[in-house]
């Protein structure tokens, strides 16, 4: 193996063990996602938190939360490549959570058009906050009393109840067949990562610190003696075992499913690195732009993604420091900085000669900490904080006896300094 290969294999190995991350799954929320076609037009109106294209020409939807537009909502449809929306039969009580399972033929065939889902597909359900699974009819295929749901490889996934979740891993669970809808236990040594799912039936688990890998009927395929372990691609795995101090450093090893272990491919398994996925992922990335929408306030990015030859998911994302009420608010515990949304706000709205109700709606009640020091005609704002929470800004809005606003003022604010603070400096100083 040549020297670069060496030194790049167990960053490529405990790489694509932790799992390609990707932007944080909020990345976009704030602002609205739709589907557009390549002429521009709307297939599906830009009213979305989420869209996820399933693939086959099938998007899946995630509303927006009414009171809260920055945090995904609770209602989540499929839409067909016309942009219609595909009716399904969920059982009574229950509420449809994600497609689960397309059905064998859509899995074999990915270039398969679908404009309804197929007879075998499955749908996660929710009840009381609990996970099932039913089918196209609405018939309950696994009862809704489990807390995760892994998204299935080839044909099984890992699910676990309440009691298998800890705070990073889990332990235990059971394997669900999507094809026999068969449900097996798995021993509950056992540890699996919540980035981790079957691939190519085989999935990763730790006990005691080694790595090994479960086969698809929930019982040990290989057994745990790898310091690291990758994913399987067409059948293989990368692992490495960690050598005594006498022969040094580690030994890299290629395993197929039958647990038979090889000198590794590099060249094939560095074409589904973490990296590679992520320039393929970029790629996506059709065209990004800044500009003032006509029929909103603020600045905002538009990105558009390509999903289909003649689809792109579009996402109209609002600059951070557009003014928003909401994030205005809510900034204590959003951590935002009020300061640049103040100078956005001068440039929507007319400050003077608003009334007192007005700004109430726009800006929300006064920081009372404040007030105090002020006069009934006037109310006041933290803008931000500055070190220690000590030194800030404050915004000053003054009201007329006709209850307009006849000025505003951004003024320095300065507190005692408190007695710990003082301890950190040397007894000369204090």
């Amino acid at each position: 193996m040549n020297p670069v290969a060496a030194f790049l294999l167990p960053l490529l190995i405990s790489a694509r063990y932790i799992g390609y991350q990707g932007p944080a799954r909020d990345y976009f929320l704030g602002g609205t996602v739709g589907v557009v076609d390549k002429l521009g037009t709307y297939v599906l109106p830009s009213i979305f938190s989420k869209v996820e294209y399933l693939g086959h020409g099938l998007y899946q939807t995630t509303s927006i939360d009414a009171p809260d537009r920055f945090s995904f909502g609770k209602v989540h449809a499929i839409y067909n490549h016309s942009g219609a929306l595909i009716k399904l039969k969920i059982p009574a009580e229950c509420t449809f959570e994600r497609l689960f399972w397309l059905g064998k033929e859509a899995s074999t065939r990915p270039d398969l058009p679908l404009t309804r889902l197929p007879s075998d597909s499955l749908l996660q359900i929710r009840k009381n906050d609990k996970l099932g699974i039913c089918d196209v009819n609405g018939a309950i295929v696994v009862p809704p009393e489990f807390d995760h749901m892994e998204q299935p490889g080839d044909v099984v996934a890992l699910i676990c109840k309440g009691s298998q979740l800890q705070e990073t891993c889990r332990r235990g669970g059971f394997v669900f067949n999507v094809e026999d809808h068969s449900i097996k236990p798995v021993n509950d040594k056992l540890k699996f990562r919540f980035d981790e799912i079957y691939a190519n039936d085989m999935h990763v688990f730790s006990e005691e610190g080694r790595l090994g890998y479960l086969g698809k009927d929930g019982s040990v395929a290989i057994a745990d003696k790898y310091s690291a372990a990758s994913s399987f691609v067409d059948g293989a795995a990368l692992v490495s075992v960690e050598r005594n101090s006498r022969l040094g450093g580690w030994k890299h090893l290629q395993v197929d499913r039958g647990g038979i272990e090889n000198p590794p491919d590099v060249d094939r398994m560095l074409s589904d690195a973490p990296e590679t996925i992520a320039a393929k992922k970029r790629d996506q990335l059709t065209t990004t732009v800044a500009h003032r929408l006509p029929e909103k306030r603020g600045f905002y990015w538009v990105a558009r993604f390509k999903c289909e030859p003649d689809r792109t998911i579009e996402h109209t994302l609002p600059s951070r420091y557009n003014f928003d009420s909401y994030l205005w608010k809510v900034s204590s515990v959003r951590n935002v900085d009020r300061t640049k949304m103040f100078f956005n706000f001068l440039l929507d709205y007319d400050l003077p000669g608003m009334t007192r109700r007005e700004v109430h709606d726009l800006l929300g009640d006064d920081d009372n900490d404040l007030v105090k020091a002020e006069n009934s005609n006037s109310l006041c704002y933290h803008l931000s904080p500055g070190l220690y929470s000590l030194y800030g800004a404050k915004l000053k809005i003054d009201f007329g006896d006709d209850g307009k606003v006849v000025r505003y003022k951004v003024e320095h604010l300065e507190q005692p300094e408190p007695e710990w603070l003082k301890s950190f400096r040397p007894a000369g100083q204090r």
